[in-house]
């Protein structure tokens, strides 16, 4: 997949904003706070109707603006054309998202139709902070790949909030919840299971990528490993039936405790995925530079899983990356993934951007500056 046209209005520092990509790598250079992370964050909101920072979109509208607009043309491995749009509107807090033309009803009906993989600063977390980052890498990841995976986890999230208003108003009041649980706690254990049993599948899937992605960039001497940590999942192989029937039971048993806590303790929103190198834990005892080296190698391996798995080369997206490496490692990052798609790439600085990479290096170079494109220049290598 390609993107070949960007247009931003009013959008962050963009009061208007055209771009004409190259296909292969795209280079945007700026000082922080001149608008280059924010044509990245355009391309997120074509791709997954938000922005990868998390930001809302009534964050994103220019100051003093009524709306913002993103509007891009992407093109599949097969040539076919999408033009694609996000449209917002600060009266009422409306928002559209459209795919040629037709108007989707709901965000996550663009997730997984044009895949991208993005490597920013915040990913840090990932690998050195709590679980919540580690399932959302999760989560993101298979939902691109599999539609059923993602209507499980919107109905789980559904479910696990009206739980919790349940056990909350339970506690406010002193009373116990009673039968008002169980309708979510059906709808909890029955998309929980599946869940559980789809992460874990994923990360059998997923090893092979990240072993490969360390190859290439370390060689052999380090050696990743990944493991799925569910209550939901007490053994390591399980039908859908059997998981259903642990994770029931570990509600039960966290019946009073939830009660007293006011708050769903138990299932796949809770569970972990365990990242070690050489047998060591990488949150308890890796490096920096481990910690950077896992977590562009996870980005790799995310990378050529989705292609695999959507039939669909993935749009990259590095944002200063390339301060946060030494040159050995942004050399193999860029070797990577300079012939396998298109990459955008920001950096404050060209000369953190290794060149002697795929034949001569980017392809184009845009330089931003106060929210407007100051120089463009495309290399016809």
């Amino acid at each position: 997949m390609q993107l070949t046209r960007l247009l931003l209005r009013q959008f962050r520092n963009h009061a208007e904003t055209a771009l004409e990509f190259s296909p292969g790598l795209n280079l945007l250079l700026g000082d922080n706070g001149e608008g280059k992370t924010n044509i990245l964050e355009g391309v997120s909101y074509l791709c997954l109707g938000r922005s990868f920072h998390g930001a809302s979109d009534a964050t994103v509208v220019q100051m003093g603006t009524n709306g913002f607009l993103v509007r891009g043309t992407l093109a599949s491995d097969g040539g076919v054309e999408f033009k694609v749009e996000s449209v917002y509107e600060v009266p009422g807090g409306t928002k559209r998202v459209s795919v040629g033309g037709s108007e989707i009803g709901r965000r996550t009906d663009l997730i997984g139709r044009f895949p991208l993989v993005v490597l920013a600063p915040e990913h840090a977390g990932i690998t050195a902070g709590g679980p919540a980052e580690r399932r959302r890498f999760l989560d993101l990841t298979v939902s691109q790949a599999s539609r059923i995976y993602l209507e499980d986890l919107v109905e789980y999230r559904r479910a696990l909030r009206q739980r919790n208003r349940v056990l909350l108003d339970a506690k406010l009041a002193r009373r116990t919840p009673g039968s008002a649980l169980e309708p979510w706690t059906d709808l909890l254990v029955r998309t929980g299971s599946r869940i559980a049993l789809r992460r874990q599948e994923f990360v059998e899937e997923f090893r092979p990528y990240v072993d490969r992605a360390f190859a290439a960039l370390t060689g052999t001497r380090e050696h990743p490993t990944l493991l799925y940590a569910s209550e939901v999942l007490p053994e390591a192989s399980m039908t859908t039936e059997a998981a259903g029937e642990a994770f029931r039971t570990a509600i039960g048993a966290a019946e009073r405790e939830e009660t007293r806590a006011g708050t769903t303790l138990v299932g796949p929103h809770r569970d972990e995925l365990e990242l070690s190198i050489n047998d060591r834990s990488v949150r308890e005892f890796a490096s920096q530079g481990q910690h950077k080296t896992f977590l562009v190698g996870l980005k790799l391996a995310e990378f050529s899983y989705l292609k695999d798995r959507c039939n669909e080369t993935p749009l990259l997206l590095l944002d200063d990356v390339f301060s946060e490496l030494d040159a050995h490692r942004c050399r193999h990052l860029l070797d990577l993934v300079a012939h396998a798609g298109q990459a955008f790439v920001t950096a404050t600085d060209e000369r953190l951007v290794p060149t002697d990479v795929h034949g001569g290096a980017m392809k184009s170079r845009f330089t931003i500056q106060k929210g407007r494109v100051e120089h463009v220049e495309h290399s016809r290598t």
